[in-house]
């Protein structure tokens, strides 16, 4: 998929595998705050690999 498909989709699935219960709390989370975004961004994380909090980790070492 090139870039100018991307663009005109509203949406692209990514294949990641998460737990049952991280699934349930991103569910949640985007029920309490209206804000579906915020799974999608946790799941692109995850799926890259991403350190969800660098900077507090950073101040705790």
């Amino acid at each position: 998929m090139d870039q100018k498909e991307i663009k005109e989709k509203k949406s692209v699935y990514l294949p990641s595998t998460i737990s049952p219960e991280t699934s349930e709390a991103l569910n949640k989370k985007a029920a309490e705050t209206g804000n579906r975004s915020f799974i999608v961004e946790k799941a692109l994380r995850a799926f890259l690999g991403l350190n969800e909090l660098p900077e507090i980790e950073k101040q705790a070492s």
